[in-house]
């Protein structure tokens, strides 16, 4: 994959048409960790965030038989930890050195577009 160079003239095209695998499904990224793999291909693992769901909660009743509140406990509790984020990787793309760069370009491309959006509404 390769930028396109805007002073060429195409002297040819081709149609390509995009089809869903039986494995795609949408996610929501919070991030990514990016590296290297030991191949030289770029590595994406995308990520989503939320706080850590308890082991158990402990609901406390009345002597009427109504809910008073709950406790909860967790492992993590015993090692007086407060607030602790669970990052759940939900994909991890791999491509070559050209995909990651073209990657960046399409990137780069959507985002000054949004910033110049943005600047046009002030």
């Amino acid at each position: 994959m390769t930028e396109p160079t805007p002073d060429k003239k195409a002297t040819s095209r081709i149609k390509i048409n995009y089809t869903k695998s039986n494995l795609f499904r949408v996610i929501h990224a919070d991030g990514a960790v990016v590296a290297l793999s030991p191949s030289q291909d770029v590595t994406i693992n995308l990520f989503s965030q939320r706080f850590s769901i308890p082991d158990e909660i402990i609901i406390d009743f009345d002597e009427d038989g109504n809910a008073i509140g709950e406790t909860t406990r967790s492992e993590l509790e015993e090692e007086n930890i407060d607030n602790v984020v669970i990052r759940e990787i939900d994909t991890l793309a791999v491509m070559s050195l050209d995909a990651a760069r073209t990657l960046v370009f399409q990137l780069q491309d959507i985002l000054e577009e949004y910033e110049n959006e943005d600047e046009d509404k002030d």
